[in-house]
């Protein structure tokens, strides 16, 4: 019978238990409330569920494919498989371990039939021990290695020797095992994905059961070829009749053990059997709850079981995952949620004194979590919230936090150096004593740079001290991603017409993403963000770009090495208010650019950061008022001090930058610079 719940108020109302097959639960005539509701198998596809309330509901089997999700409350909700779904999922792995329950007793007859009179008369025991010696040797690289590339070789090769020596035989005993190895491994990782251990612990079970009663006819079989068919034996045949029952039974058990220890580290998310864990995810997430490309934002999973559930293409900004349960087991596709590290933080809310070093955490909801000591260098934190978070004595040098959410932080010692924020970034209420502003001690001060300057002052809470040091960091920083196989000369053109066109632009650096490439560079106030873009736009149409075997040309060092003359164009076009000293500083930072030019010991890659680095104290020259270029050249000279710190004493570029660069620092004021 149909049942109908249209225009029907149901807020708060239990449907736990009930039958509520074929029913419409339409969001827009129930006012998105169903806790509690029993909504198995149920389907939003597509709807607009924005604030909608599913908390401890039962959604296995649901459909919110394309649904509308922002700010939902799924907290303490039962995601996953259907139960019929369930049974067919471990029925299948059943089916798997006992096509490896037949596989892997033939590797123990191939094996074992090395060891018969027949076999050792017309050839050698040799052959046996060396197929023995091969597959123990195979397994171990299975083991320690994964089975990635390394273990493939070491098949291969392992392969070829036994082949040289035992013939087809072993070939086929090797092959086998090593797919009767996968084989347990995909049955019990589906089979404890879909159905807990005890699914694992039924699976196992059959295929012990198979193996066992394969094993026992192999044996047979072995016996009757090595005693001929009357089966007549003696005490000697009695003994090699144990031997090779103890022989084949071993075998078995290994490929067993192997197969069972490669699911368990699967998933328990070692990258070795990374390639098993996600066949196992995406197999047991079929018939499960789906997600699929569902708008998440700002939706709460907290404490929600979310085994066999499917993330796949959905938009997760700032979702709170807190104490979620099995998250492992979903399929999330390539999204943030993919890296063990960053999946355990979320749902832990813990990352006390750990690494996230270059992390993607972009748009995640750490809302409250203990980062105290956290490495978060290099991180991207755009439009997470941290709200409430415990950022003490953190690392967060040259995180991106572009609108990302502080308020109510604690972030006393922690280290700010080159961190890139904007007017979106929210500090409201933010509470911090003092901070650093260099990850490591000056070399030439040998401080970092403590704000406030003396070790006995703090910042008063609630005083804005500490919002003025951040406004600082307020960059019209633009980052411009150019193709892998962009036309190398098109964009030496274009860099250069851009300077010219706009010398108050300062380059940072140009550098590799993945296949890409990522120009940084800085824009004066008011400036057109798009328009600055659109000089490179040209660059990714088809027609130019470069052909695939031409890229290898194309480094970022390379192309750096070839803005020398931007370089002097930025260092020229020095104006007021450097009347008097103008043309000091142009002489002095012309100086220092030749003498890094002229330098042999300096690697390509170095010298052009270092010409960037030039390029970025002309700028301070050219906005000597404005403090977020102050810091930005105080940051250069630390990273050419460093660079040259590297070089031969007796080098014409270290004597020259011992001369020039203190002169340069007290012409440019950064000696005085207060944040």
């Amino acid at each position: 019978m149909h049942k109908e719940f249209r225009h029907i108020n149901l807020r708060g109302k239990s449907l736990e238990g009930e039958d509520s097959i074929g029913a419409n639960f339409s969001s827009s005539n129930i006012g998105k409330d169903f806790r509690h509701a029993n909504l198995r198998g149920k389907s939003f596809q597509g709807e607009d569920l924005t604030g909608a309330n599913f908390s401890y509901s039962d959604i296995r089997g649901a459909n919110f494919t394309n649904a509308i999700l922002t700010k939902a409350n799924f907290s303490h909700t039962q995601a996953g498989l259907l139960k019929h779904w369930t049974s067919s999922l471990v029925i299948v792995s059943l089916i798997l371990l006992t096509i490896s329950g037949w596989i892997t007793p033939i590797t123990s007859s191939w094996i074992t039939w090395f060891f018969t009179p027949d076999f050792i008369e017309q050839h050698s025991i040799f052959a046996g021990v060396i197929t023995l010696i091969a597959l123990i040797i195979v397994f171990i690289a299975i083991i320690v290695q994964g089975l990635g590339i390394v273990a493939l070789g070491v098949t291969a090769v392992v392969a070829l020797v036994v082949s040289l020596v035992a013939g087809l035989a072993g070939i086929v005993a090797i092959i086998s095992a090593v797919i009767g190895a996968i084989a347990v491994a995909l049955g019990v990782a589906v089979a404890v994905a879909v159905a807990s251990s005890a699914g694992g612990t039924i699976a196992v079970l059959v295929v012990v059961a198979v193996a066992g009663v394969r094993t026992i006819r192999e044996v047979r079989t072995v016996a009757e070829i090595g005693f001929g068919a009357s089966g007549a034996l003696d005490l000697g045949g009695l003994g090699l009749l144990v031997g090779w029952s103890i022989l084949a039974v071993t075998v078995v058990v290994a490929v067993l053990g192997v197969g069972h220890y490669i699911a368990w580290q699967a998933l328990a998310g070692d990258d070795k059997y990374a390639w098993i864990h996600h066949i196992t995810v995406v197999f047991a997430s079929t018939g499960g709850t789906s997600f699929r490309q569902a708008n998440l934002t700002d939706a709460n999973f907290n404490y929600a079981l979310l085994n066999n559930t499917n993330f796949l293409e959905a938009i997760i900004t700032r979702t709170r995952w807190y104490e979620a349960k099995q998250l492992d087991l979903a399929r999330v596709g390539d999204s943030i949620l993919r890296q063990a590290a960053v999946r355990d933080l979320l749902v832990t809310g813990n990352g006390y004194k750990k690494s996230y070093e270059g992390a993607n955490l972009q748009g995640t909801n750490l809302i409250g979590a203990n980062l105290n000591q956290a490495n978060l260098k290099k991180a991207n934190l755009s439009h997470s919230t941290l709200q409430g978070a415990n950022l003490e004595e953190a690392n967060l040098a040259q995180v991106q936090a572009n609108a990302t959410n502080f308020r109510g932080a604690y972030l006393t010692g922690s280290c700010l150096e080159a961190w890139e924020i904007d007017s979106t970034t929210m500090l409201d209420r933010v509470d911090c004593r003092y901070i650093y502003l260099l990850e490591h001690p000056c070399p030439i001060k040998g401080d970092r740079k403590r704000r406030p300057q003396d070790p006995n002052e703090v910042f008063t809470f609630g005083s804005g001290d500490f919002e003025k040091i951040c406004q600082s960091f307020w960059m019209n920083i633009v980052r411009i991603y150019l193709p892998k196989r962009m036309n190398r000369e098109a964009f030496i053109t274009t860099y250069q017409q851009l300077m010219e066109d706009n010398p108050g632009i300062i380059p940072h650096k140009l550098e590799k993403n993945n296949d890409d490439f990522v120009l940084t560079i800085t824009l004066p106030k008011d400036t057109d963000n798009q328009k600055i873009k659109d000089y490179f736009s040209y660059l990714t149409q088809e027609k130019n770009l470069v052909p695939i075997s031409q890229t290898s040309k194309m480094t970022g060092s390379v192309i750096l090495g070839e803005i020398s003359g931007s370089v002097t164009h930025v260092i020229t076009q020095l104006t007021t208010p450097f009347k008097r000293d103008e043309l000091k500083i142009q002489e002095l930072l012309t100086k220092l650019q030749r003498a890094i030019e002229a330098e042999a010991d300096l690697s390509e890659e170095d010298t052009a950061e270092a010409l960037v680095q030039v390029a970025t104290l002309a700028g301070a020259a050219k906005n000597p008022q404005e403090i977020a270029i102050r810091n930005l050249a105080q940051t250069a000279i630390k990273i050419l001090n460093s660079k040259f710190a590297s070089l031969p004493k007796n080098s014409q570029l270290v004597e020259e930058s011992q001369k020039l660069l203190p002169i340069i620092e007290e012409r440019l004021g950064l000696t005085l610079v207060g944040v």
